[in-house]
């Protein structure tokens, strides 16, 4: 185990450098970019920052819904036996169908 964790990190330990050179440049960048033109850069950080923000904020509300259906489950979280998110969201969609 601790093999595999010391290769690993080793993998990555160049490539976690690149990461934060690249992270680097881009923050100059966007300070060079801040300096031309204010308003212009607000306008497009603000855009930018949205465009990352859908995603991620709609993968965690899908998150969310599998816990939620997860912890009803008869199979208990996490046993990997239970149904599918989808499935299970279908069928309690058209209960509430039906109910009303």
């Amino acid at each position: 185990m601790s093999q595999n964790h010391d290769t690993l990190r080793r993998d990555l330990d160049g490539l976690q450098k690149m990461a934060i050179a690249i992270g680097v440049i881009a923050c100059l960048g966007a300070g060079y970019a801040w300096t031309q033109d204010q308003k212009e850069f607000r306008e497009a950080y603000l855009h930018s920052f949205f465009f990352w923000l859908a995603p991620t904020l709609g993968s965690l509300s899908l998150y969310m819904i599998h816990r939620r259906l997860e912890a009803r489950s008869p199979y208990g979280a996490n046993s990997g036996k239970g149904p599918l998110v989808t499935d299970r969201a279908t069928r309690i969609l058209r209960d509430r169908r039906d109910r009303t």
